[in-house]
């Protein structure tokens, strides 16, 4: 009797132990089975189920875009994806894991005019990641939750993205609306622009009304509407053109223009582009129709209405206005949009420059069919990143 119960507690002690090891078995698992990381942050994986004396193998299968240690702690190395294993026993868990690269603020300096705006934008982050935008000064800038920032009065603000523990700044001058004061001939009234003689003249967006008197102020919207005195006749007539797409709810600034917009080009470098390329070439094909473009490098002989390849050969922008020291450009996926203003240092052109395409020094144009048999044969120009850029803007 005695030996049948200690053959029951047996059997019975016997059955337990392999349930608990079967259970355990089954509880076996990975902390998770994707995570996202940028660039150079780390994080542990966990196996559940496991004891202390369990033996975990931990590899990578892209050392160079995330590495993994012997106690699971990956780490983001370069952007792209990843899957990180982890063996027990005869069993493998997996984990894929997504790196991006590292969260960028699109411009570490700003400067904006009082009225515009400008919008920030983060890169790198992942979809889970929230940003909470803030400014030092809202009464000098203000900055929306979607990062747009506008000038409120003169003076300098910091703006700052948030994400988690993580800061982003960017540092705000806003500048006075510019105005242009137009001198008008007191001895007799005027109902056109081509009458009246003045210190400087603006090429207004809209027809003028009449005027009568000794001077009136005309404000201008932003940065890129500005006195075309210094242009030659020929370059005012090609700005005037040129600004006249900032009214256009298409290329208003800010207004969306990205790599899926597409022009074909009448300029005869290139048959088409997208995105950048082919906002300048659109604005180029109004003012010069069918002129063929020339190219050079000479970046002391810029003139109104010419497209500049910069950044190294990754973006297109066109030329409203040169100065002795820098150009004021227009341009299209800036930050995925359009934006009107920005001023580009002629010393930055001639560093990271690739090369001016002008219509001033052509004479010749293609008919429509010769056009149609030209583009065949040319290549198709890309806006190679998503701008933003830092630096003056």
């Amino acid at each position: 009797m005695k030996t049948t119960k200690r053959i029951r507690l047996l059997l019975m002690t016997a059955l337990m132990c392999a349930l608990v090891s079967i259970s355990a078995h089954a509880a076996v698992s990975i902390s998770t089975k994707s995570l996202t990381l940028q660039v150079g942050s780390t994080y542990r994986l966990l196996m559940k189920g496991t004891s202390s004396s369990s033996s975990v193998t931990w590899k990578s299968s892209k050392k160079k875009v995330a590495s993994v240690t012997s106690t699971g702690i990956v780490k983001g190395v370069s952007a792209g994806t990843a899957t990180v294993s982890a063996r027990v026993g005869s069993k493998t868990y997996k984990c894929k894991v997504t790196v991006l690269s590292k969260v960028k603020i699109s411009a570490s300096t700003l400067t904006v005019r009082v009225g515009s705006s400008y919008k920030l934008k983060l890169t790198g982050l992942a979809k889970s990641q929230k940003v909470k935008w803030s400014s030092s000064k809202k009464a000098v800038a203000s900055v929306s939750s979607k990062g747009v920032v506008k000038g409120k009065k003169t003076g300098k603000a910091v703006i700052t993205a948030k994400v988690g523990s993580k800061k982003y700044t960017c540092k705000v001058t806003v500048k006075k609306k510019q105005t242009t004061t137009i001198v008008v001939n007191t001895t007799k009234s005027v109902t056109t622009t081509s009458t009246v003689t003045t210190t400087t003249t603006v090429l207004e967006e809209e027809p003028a009304a009449a005027v009568t008197g000794t001077a009136v102020a005309v404000k201008t919207a932003s940065a890129a509407e500005t006195s075309t005195s210094s242009m030659s006749s020929e370059e005012a007539a090609v700005y005037k053109i040129l600004i006249s797409f900032k009214n256009k709810a298409k290329y208003k600034e800010g207004a969306p223009y990205t790599n899926d917009d597409y022009y074909a080009w009448n300029g005869g470098t290139y048959r088409g582009g997208y995105g950048c390329a082919a906002f300048t070439f659109e604005l180029s094909d109004a003012a010069f129709g069918d002129t063929i473009a020339t190219v050079h490098t000479n970046w002391d002989k810029i003139k109104v209405g010419d497209i500049l390849r910069v950044d190294d050969d990754c973006h297109s922008v066109i030329v409203l206005k040169v100065n002795s020291s820098y150009v004021t450009v227009a341009e299209g996926n800036y930050n995925e949009s359009c934006h009107w203003g920005r001023e580009i240092p002629i010393s930055e052109l001639k560093s990271t420059g690739t090369y001016i395409m002008t219509r001033y020094e052509s004479t010749t144009s293609v008919s429509a069919s010769g056009m149609r048999r030209m583009r065949a044969s040319l290549p198709i120009l890309y806006d190679m990143k998503h701008y933003p850029m830092s630096g003056r803007r």
